[in-house]
């Protein structure tokens, strides 16, 4: 087994795993790993330690234009009708998208007053494709028709997996205005991207034979590093696991990036936030094979000849007509790859009977004293092709002393009716979190868009002295 065919399987163990769109637990009361999406969360408590390999654990998954009910579905159709039907329904702004995360260490602690310091080490996986519509329907049409210009160029892909080491700082500027922002340096073990690729294919009646193929106007590229297709088929699978596991720890292919965000009390019960997420690149240099194509290609096939005594190779004839007209590069130079920035912002109003007084029991009182809150938060992330964007409705509940609850309603380009959900509880100082989206799909994910799941443990802690 090479290593295209493990990241293709890994990519398929993230389909059928699970998945989870980060804003269910954005500014999400106590949990710490709510400082990964806002650095500038007024975090109330004096410690945390994140159990290793539990205290976060994400998956995000979601196909715009198509479900999987919609091909496999037993409804009674012909499943060539249903290829047929998506494959033209779909165009180039429809895209596949996974992500996953698992916090490998991360744990917290309060410096003073005002100022609160996490750090950690994550793993993340994050894979983008925009499907290129003209080439799929090329493959599936076949290059019969004639003078029907494809377009060959509008391959839109990224995917990358990185190691992060992070720390960050929160500081209470004031009661009202608390900022924050976190340093990463990132380790990637595998990167591959295209972007911004051009050339047309089209068919026209031949003069020597029956049809004349065209390519104009091609310059395709596509950049990868860390990805070495080992034709060795001695070395096993768990080889190149561990492979990848030691990239993640080496920075052999290091980058750096930033987040910064606030949180702004405008009084007691109305505050508003916001963060922008991974501003920063990798840069690649270890393991690089890159590919480009530039130039026309024309040709018309070949003459078959029946010459026993002479036999033609008519396939490398035409391989070898096609490399000296359209050759393939392999560059070797290093190159940049920039992290998909994100952006929240929310703005939250707390209401119903106050559990505590703050200026009588400070320490009762360490989180929002109210027992519910409604709100609205913005989400957009950038993409190879667009910015994709949600907005999502919620309500808290705060139940008791150590069970709060979060209830969302998220409009995005993967649903219009994606439910989601978010638990939180203590027990003693373990707290257990979990999240999960389009709850109206629980029974049968097939018919979704996107699915979701977070899980995580950690142990909080506090002095008391504050």
């Amino acid at each position: 087994m090479n290593r295209c065919s493990l990241i293709i399987l890994s990519f398929i163990f993230s389909i059928v795993s699970y998945s989870q769109n980060n804003e269910v637990l954005y500014d999400f009361g106590e949990i710490p790993q709510t400082l990964l999406l806002n650095p500038g969360g007024n975090y109330s408590h004096d410690y945390f330690i994140g159990i290793p390999l539990l205290s976060g654990i994400s998956f995000n998954g979601g196909v715009t234009g198509a479900t999987v009910y919609d091909i496999l579905g037993d409804d009674g159709v012909n499943i060539n009708t249903k290829i047929n039907n998506v494959m033209y329904s779909l165009g180039n702004d429809d895209s596949f998208i996974i992500n996953e995360k698992t916090d490998i260490i991360s744990g917290g602690l309060r410096l003073n007053r005002n100022d609160f310091l996490s750090f950690g080490f994550y793993q993340e996986l994050d894979f983008s494709f925009f499907f290129p519509m003209d080439a799929i329907q090329l493959f599936y049409e076949g290059t019969a028709n004639l003078d029907k210009r494809y377009s060959v160029g509008d391959v839109n892909f990224k995917t990358e997996m990185v190691g992060v080491l992070h720390a960050g700082i929160s500081h209470k500027v004031n009661d009202k205005f608390t900022i924050g922002g976190r340093l990463k340096l990132y380790s990637s073990v595998f990167n591959a991207q295209a972007k911004n690729n051009t050339g047309q294919f089209y068919t026209s009646s031949g003069t020597d034979n029956i049809y004349k193929h065209y390519l104009t106007n091609v310059d395709l590229a596509i950049q990868s590093s860390g990805l070495v297709f080992d034709e060795d088929d001695s070395q096993e699978p768990e080889d190149y696991i561990k492979d990848y596991i030691n990239r993640i720890f080496t920075f052999q292919n290091p980058g750096i990036g930033v987040d910064v965000g606030f949180t702004h009390q405008m009084n007691e019960q109305f505050k508003i936030t916001g963060s922008v997420l991974d501003i920063g690149f990798v840069r690649n240099s270890k393991d690089v094979s890159s590919y480009e194509i530039k130039g026309d290609y024309d040709t018309e096939g070949v003459a078959i000849e029946f010459d026993t005594d002479n036999p033609r190779d008519y396939w490398q004839e035409l391989t070898d007509d096609f490399e000296n007209k359209l050759p393939v590069d392999t560059v070797y130079t290093s190159y940049n790859s920039y992290r998909p920035i994100k952006i929240n912002a929310s703005a939250k109003f707390s209401f119903g009977k106050k559990r505590y007084r703050r200026k009588y029991c400070p320490v009762c009182a360490k989180d929002d004293p109210y027992l519910k809150a409604i709100g609205i938060q913005f989400f957009s992330v950038n993409r190879a092709v667009k910015q994709q964007f949600a907005t999502t409705l919620f309500y808290e509940r705060r139940l008791g002393k150590g069970f709060r609850t979060k209830l969302t309603y998220t409009l995005d380009s993967y649903s219009s009716k994606n439910i989601g959900l978010g638990l939180s509880t203590n027990f003693g100082p373990v707290n257990m979190y979990m999240a999960l989206n389009n709850l109206l799909y629980i029974n049968n994910l097939a018919k979704a868009n996107s699915t979701s799941f977070q899980f995580g443990l950690n142990v909080i802690l506090d002095k008391y002295t504050w």
